[in-house]
């Protein structure tokens, strides 16, 4: 996904178009920070790319707190992966009422789901997005998604990281959760199911995720929160505040204390010295900001 900061004025006017389409740099440069989003105070609206006023950036960058929600679901489906999974769990869900033969087992792998996902989401955040780069027979080895997911810290209010990392999730997710449904149910109504509705759960996950990270105002006390607390991961301390949309988990293992008795760590942008030196010099590891 290519992307660039815009200038002009708002999105309706064809100079505005035009200078989005001619605009250069890495997206949400010059744009609000996390801060500026969690507080409503920084440069606000007005101070995108070269300062001229904006409704939003041109398709695809980072859009302003001026954006709609419904500019943000044109720009998180920008990526075509994502377009095509979303209408996946849409045909499995058909297919499978089409297949009929509802049974009760249904109704319980699907409880099995909702309490067991806080946990799948709390431990693949910390043994394998955040796992520590390898040395292996003098070379670095590492999965892709925990190097995507480092690039996301590094990066947290750039689009292309966000969103480049949710089409590469969904896909993963669709081998993974079609393998280990067939492998332990075995069961092809039940499968579809699983499938079903464990994949509309991820791209509802993806979404949010990408919300958070966005200069879009929630309009909830639940997405408030937990906005607030996935900031406070990326700008307070990496070690806390896994859980992304559910923190049962967080709770259960302790990992989501009181805000105000976790010291600022300095590797919460760079998840620690060794997988900064991989990431390479290129990376903006700026701490501006951060959630207090």
């Amino acid at each position: 996904m290519q992307h660039g900061s815009a200038a002009g004025g708002r999105r309706g006017s064809a100079a505005g178009r035009q200078a989005g389409r001619g605009g250069a740099g890495r997206a949400g440069e010059g744009g609000p920070t996390m801060g500026d989003v969690m507080t409503g105070s920084g440069a606000g609206p007005s101070s995108v790319g070269n300062g001229a006023p904006a409704a939003a950036l041109s398709f695809p960058g980072r859009l302003t707190a001026e954006a709609s929600l419904a500019d943000h679901v044109r720009l998180f489906f920008h990526e075509p992966v994502l377009r095509i999974m979303a209408v996946v769990p849409v045909i499995a869900v058909g297919i499978r009422v089409a297949m009929g033969n509802w049974r009760l087992a249904d109704l319980a792998v699907l409880a099995l789901l909702f309490v067991i996902f806080p946990f799948a989401e709390w431990g693949i955040h910390v043994f394998v997005l955040h796992a520590k780069p390898k040395r292996l027979f003098g070379r670095t080895v590492e999965l892709g998604a925990t190097r995507n997911h480092r690039d996301h810290h590094a990066r947290p209010t750039d689009p292309s990281m966000s969103v480049a990392e949710s089409a590469r999730n969904m896909v993963e997710f669709s081998v993974g959760i079609l393998i280990l449904a067939g492998v332990v149910l075995r069961d092809v109504p039940l499968v579809l199911t699983v499938f079903a509705f464990a994949w509309a759960g991820v791209l509802a996950y993806e979404w949010s995720h990408y919300l958070i990270h966005s200069a879009w105002h929630p309009q909830s006390t639940w997405f408030a929160k937990r906005r607030h607390l996935h900031l406070l991961h990326h700008y307070r301390s990496e070690h806390h505040w896994f859980g992304v949309v559910a923190h049962g988990a967080d709770l259960v293992f302790r990992t989501a204390p009181k805000p105000r008795t976790v010291p600022r760590s300095p590797t919460a942008r760079d998840l620690g010295a060794e997988a900064a030196r991989v990431l390479g010099p290129s990376a903006d590891l700026r701490d501006d900001t951060h959630p207090h």
